[in-house]
């Protein structure tokens, strides 16, 4: 790899610890243990750059043959505007195959995903305590 490039791999075990960073950056309150059980459902991809660091995550969540989920997509604020959003969603689709696919969305990212067809249908609040 290329001093700057962003590689995208399989996400597994090794690259939750980078995961939890990222969602920390955006006040996401997943911890580890939330991470790893997402990815025991799913599966996903990583975006790493040239020093290994965890830049982007996706997990693709199959409901059967039904449906998927497309979900804790983040990528870092430090390379956002690069095209990294796209092609970790490109990445989801061949993930989901022929399923239709659902998508849980924070505001930031919706341009994107308005782009690649996707349209809101209803609100998810999150409460915590």
């Amino acid at each position: 790899m290329q001093q700057g490039e962003i590689e995208l791999q399989a996400f597994g075990p090794d690259h939750i610890e980078g995961a939890v960073v990222l969602s920390r950056q955006e006040n996401w309150p997943h911890r580890p243990q939330d991470w790893q059980m997402a990815l025991q459902l799913s599966n996903g991809a990583v975006a790493l750059d040239d020093q290994g660091r965890v830049t982007g995550t996706i997990l693709v969540t199959p409901y059967g043959m039904d449906c998927a989920m497309i979900n804790m997509v983040i990528v870092d604020r430090n390379v956002r505007g690069k095209g990294l959003g796209r092609r970790l969603m490109d990445q989801a689709f061949a993930l989901a195959g022929d399923r239709p696919l659902r998508l849980v969305a924070t505001a930031d990212g919706m341009p994107l995903y308005e782009k690649l067809g996707f349209v809101p249908s209803g609100t998810i609040r999150q409460h915590q305590g």
